[in-house]
């Protein structure tokens, strides 16, 4: 226990600035690089583009931008500009719009308003209720800016004059203000500023970022022009123009709503993605939530209920069911909300958490499904098709049904991990017996488990759940992670948060783990879907280890460590024929991950014409391949 004095020269009262930029995070969100999905809106097709960024500096620029957007929200204006001007990499922005421009009289607080407005935090416009499509309502956006900035210069053109001053040092110290006399017909605010380096670790943001950004403000605001870098932006009819470039065939539905505190479209697109989950992108007064929300389930909610009582009658004919998962495949939704008081999980607005719009939602959904059926009917028949396909395959439904009534039995041949948080373990699927053995002398027991494969491992392309679950080790190796041939598989439901294959480093090795890899993604290829974290690694083992004293290291093959050789002399030299000649040393080090042994599987867009060249029945390619090879 510590004896430290506890007086009051330990409370330290911080200014604004000073806490704004010790602890920026509470006011822009994480100060730590991160990545995160977004569509590709520079792109003529639909896709998602990985970006990292850190969200914080994005917050900043963000905070100038939706300042302008609120002026324009409360105007009525034939030409809005949105001009932006960035050094993305060097973190200086000029942002300008042509809206009335903040005023310049003096405020209450005896200061000059704009002063007021960009130089102290909790001062605003929007305290009171905002009108729908506001975004700022805490007042601290921009004076959140300008404290992590080393100047910020501020020019507003106001009922015929134009105000300038500059602050730096994040708003520590301030210019007077200069007012000169300009043509009253001009007007606007122009804010230049440099994010301090010294608040973040970097500054720098991706260039398409703040791009795709221009163009996401000039899509859900028809009425507003955006120019980046030169560059203009304008979408007339909004975000139905982009809806219909990527949905080239227009297979496409909107959904339209226009509430007191709501407004807003759904456009549901049909086959312009592939993938077995549904994807919502949705903007909230012009911004994208990154981490999506309420409304995102809300709105999927009402739609998959809507569609699956549309089909139940006929399903039922058919002696079958419509899921979920029937209806999802493929499905991608673009939604342009317009929100009263919108409620969010933090100042980065990220994430929307409120208000509770279910009721309205699922009204809409509702009220519109009438016409989404004449016009859709084509893609329902798809839904039902394979609901139908599903439901028929008899002898695999009784199959897995037999599969999962044997869950949570023990496994025959598996070493458990004991742990009960099942994502923090992992299972090494060995070739043999021997490996197991020294697995288990030096494994930590609460996390890692291991399972022995012997005998001849099937080839099971093309294989039903049926034929796969007779075979009695693979059925044993399933049950013991949790896996369900014909079910998805939900990695919080897996007994382990690792599926580790480790086999000899030769051919042997290499076909079983080839043919394991063959199994997993023929039923389950979520477990390879890159935008998630790896689940399925391979053990690659050490063919060559040098002992010196404590210290070793492995080389995965000779070639390796013959490269290196000239680095290590007076090092003892021991070649290794398997994992079943490995020491226990070799397995702590490898079990402790203090080597780079376990290597992430994960799908490269290849993977299906990889194994089908590899395992189907047309054995021609395969002949061609290898005789090219």
């Amino acid at each position: 226990m510590s004896n430290k004095q506890y007086t009051g020269k330990d409370i330290k009262a911080l200014t604004d600035r000073e806490h704004v930029r010790l602890r920026t995070q509470v006011y822009l969100g994480n100060m730590h690089p991160a990545e995160y999905s977004i569509p590709d809106l520079t792109s003529e097709k639909f896709k998602i583009k990985e970006v990292e960024f850190i969200p914080a500096v994005y917050k900043a620029i963000g905070e100038i931008i939706d300042n302008s957007l609120d002026e324009f929200a409360q105007i009525k204006s034939k030409i809005k500009l949105l001009k932006i001007e960035a050094d993305s990499k060097a973190g200086r922005y000029t942002i300008t719009d042509n809206g009335r421009g903040v005023p310049i009289d003096k405020h209450s607080t005896g200061k000059p308003t704009p002063q007021v407005v960009f130089g102290q935090l909790r001062s605003g416009r929007n305290f009171d209720e905002t009108d729908v499509g506001v975004i700022g309502q805490n007042g601290v956006g921009s004076a959140c800016t300008n404290y992590c900035s080393t100047d910020f210069e501020v020019t507003i053109t106001r009922e015929g004059k134009k105000y300038y001053q500059k602050f730096v040092d994040g708003a520590l110290k301030a210019s007077n203000p200069k007012i000169t006399t300009v043509a009253a017909s001009r007007s606007g605010t122009e804010v230049t500023f440099q994010l301090d380096p010294d608040v973040f670790k970097s500054v720098a943001l991706p260039n398409e970022l703040i791009r795709n950004r221009a163009i996401e403000i000039a899509m859900t605001n028809p009425d507003i022009t955006v120019e980046y870098n030169g560059e203009r932006y304008r979408y007339k009819k909004g975000i139905e123009e982009v809806v219909q470039n990527f949905a080239a065939k227009g297979s496409y539905h909107a959904f339209t709503i226009k509430e007191k505190h709501i407004e807003g479209e759904f456009y549901v697109i049909f086959d312009v993605r592939d993938s077995i989950e549904e994807l919502m992108c949705t903007w909230v007064n012009s911004s994208f939530l990154f981490d999506g929300g309420k409304i995102n389930t809300q709105f999927f909610n009402a739609f998959f209920d809507a569609t699956i009582t549309q089909l139940q009658k006929e399903a039922k004919k058919q002696k079958s069911e419509v899921t979920r998962n029937d209806v999802r495949q493929n499905l991608l939704v673009l939604a342009n909300i317009r929100l009263k008081s919108p409620e969010y999980d933090s100042q980065a607005k990220t994430r929307l958490t409120g208000p509770d719009l279910r009721k309205e939602i699922s009204g809409m959904v509702q009220d519109q499904w009438k016409a989404f059926v004449r016009k859709n009917s084509e893609w329902l028949g798809e839904v039902l098709e394979r609901a139908t396909e599903r439901h028929h395959r008899q002898e695999d439904k009784k199959a897995i049904a037999d599969h999962q009534k044997g869950r949570g039995k023990r496994v025959e041949g598996l070493l458990d991990a004991t742990s009960r948080v099942r994502s923090e373990c992992q299972v090494l699927i060995t070739e043999g017996l021997s490996a197991k053995s020294q697995i288990s002398e030096a494994r930590d027991p609460e996390t890692t488990a291991a399972f022995a494969l012997t005998g001849k491992v099937n080839n099971v392309y093309g294989n039903t759940p049926a034929q796969v679950l007779k075979m009695g080790k693979l059925t044993d190796l399933l049950s013991a992670i949790g896996l369900t041939p014909g079910k998805r598989a939900v990695r919080s439901d897996l007994n382990y948060g690792k599926v580790v294959i480790a086999t000899d480093a030769d051919f042997d090795g290499d076909d079983i783990f080839t043919i394991l890899i063959n199994l997993f993604y023929q039923f389950w290829p979520e477990l390879f879907d890159k935008n998630y974290e790896p689940i399925v690694y391979r053990l690659v083992a050490p063919n060559v280890c040098l002992v010196k004293g404590k210290h070793r290291l492995h080389f995965s093959n000779r070639a390796e460590y013959d490269k290196a050789r000239t680095k290590y002399k007076g090092y003892e030299v021991r070649y290794y024929k398997g994992l079943g000649s490995m020491t226990m040393s070799d397995w702590e080090m490898i079990l402790s991950g203090k080597t780079d042994t376990m290597i992430p599987i994960i799908d490269d867009g290849k993977m299906t014409s990889t194994l089908k060249l590899l395992f189907s029945e047309d054995a021609e390619p395969r002949k061609a391949w290898l005789t090219a090879v």
